[in-house]
C-alpha cells in the first residue's frame, strides 16, 4: 500500500527520530526522499524498542516491488557516545562491506573516512540495480545509511550523489 509523505510527515517524523523532541522540527529525510524525486514512502519496518528504523521511498506511482529509483534510510540507535556511535558506525560500514563482496557486486567507490567523525561514500552494481549511498552519524547516538539503488531504467543522477555526498558533510 502506497502512503503519501504530506499525509503522514508528523508521525514520520517522530519514528525518524525516535521522538526526540529537538529534531522533529526537521524531517531531514523526508525532504531528502522528495529532493531525490521519491516522495512516495512504500515500506517503514522497525522494532517496538525504537533501536532501528528503517524507511523506503519510490518515485510517484511505483511500488517497493517495481521502482526506477528507491531511496533506502536505515537508522541504527545506539549508546549516546562518541566510542559507541563510532565503534557502530564502523560496524555498519564493515557489514555493508562484506555484503557487497558476498553478493559479487562490482565495487566502483567504497571511500570510508580514515579519521572521525565515522563516514562511507559507497557505490557499486550488480544483478541490473545500481546502488550508491553513505553512512553517517548525523548525531551522537545514531548511525544512518541512506540509499538509492536505480534499475528497470532509473538513474542516480550527479545531483542525486551531490545530495547524498552533502549528508556526510553535515556530520563535520
Amino acid at each position: 500500500m502506497k502512503v503519501s509523505i504530506a499525509r503522514f510527515a508528523p508521525l514520520l517524523v517522530a519514528l525518524i527520530v525516535f521522538g526526540t523532541p529537538a529534531l522533529a522540527g526537521d524531517p531531514p529525510y523526508l525532504k531528502l526522499a522528495e529532493a531525490l524525486g521519491t516522495p512516495q514512502l512504500v515500506n517503514s519496518v522497525g522494532p517496538s524498542d525504537h533501536s532501528y528504523l528503517q524507511l523506503k521511498f519510490v518515485p510517484d506511482g511505483e511500488s517497493g516491488d517495481r521502482y526506477t529509483k528507491l531511496l533506502t534510510i536505515s537508522i541504527l540507535k545506539v549508546a549516546p557516545t562518541a566510542a559507541e556511535t563510532a565503534a557502530a558506525g564502523r560496524g555498519v560500514i564493515v557489514r555493508l562491506r562484506d555484503a557487497i563482496r558476498e553478493r559479487k557486486a562490482e565495487i566502483e567507490t567504497f571511500d570510508e573516512s580514515p579519521l572521525e567523525p565515522v563516514t562511507l561514500y559507497y557505490a557499486f552494481s550488480g544483478d541490473g540495480v545500481v546502488s550508491k549511498g553513505v553512512v553517517y552519524a548525523p548525531t551522537m547516538g545514531y548511525v544512518t545509511a541512506a540509499q538509492i539503488d536505480a534499475r528497470n531504467g532509473g538513474t542516480v543522477t550527479s545531483a542525486d550523489v551531490t545530495r547524498l555526498k552533502s549528508l556526510l558533510s553535515s556530520a563535520h
